[in-house]
């Protein structure tokens, strides 16, 4: 299925029920706050729990949370303590509506959020390799 603009696989949920769990975490990187990385390693396992690819979860990033959160990295006194989901769901909903094609914003904020998200992409690539040699370990030699 696609959404128009090619940015939903079939895996990806549509519903913003389904995607609620993958927009607080993500909104976490949008926080007036110091990001640990417990935070990084949070947002990587809920992209893994919920079944989202990493390219899945960098286009929720970037075309459907960036765009109504990025303005609080902008703020003299941004939220720090988080969204509530209906919040999420009423304001993100309403942005993604609209099919947006291109990144726009201050490049400060662009490259902040940029090197949060390979963060959690280095986070997503370690748990893969350790599944892998985990898998290895388990199976039995003939």
């Amino acid at each position: 299925m696609s959404n128009g603009v090619g940015f939903e696989s079939h895996r990806m949920k549509s519903t913003p029920e389904g995607r609620i769990k993958l927009w607080s975490a993500l909104s976490d990187l949008f926080l007036d706050t110091e990001i640990s990385d417990y935070t990084y390693q949070y947002i990587a396992r809920v992209i893994r729990e919920d079944g989202y690819t990493s390219e899945e979860a960098e286009r929720v990033l970037w075309y459907e949370v960036y765009p109504v959160l990025e303005a609080n990295l902008r703020s003299v006194a941004g939220v720090w303590a988080g969204w509530p989901d209906e919040w999420l769901v009423a304001n993100i909903k309403a942005s993604s509506s609209s099919a947006q094609t291109a990144i726009m914003g201050e490049e400060t904020i662009i490259g902040e959020i940029r090197s949060c998200w390979e963060k959690v992409r280095a986070h997503l690539q370690a748990d893969i390799t350790q599944q892998c040699h985990a898998g290895d370990v388990a199976k039995p030699r003939a």
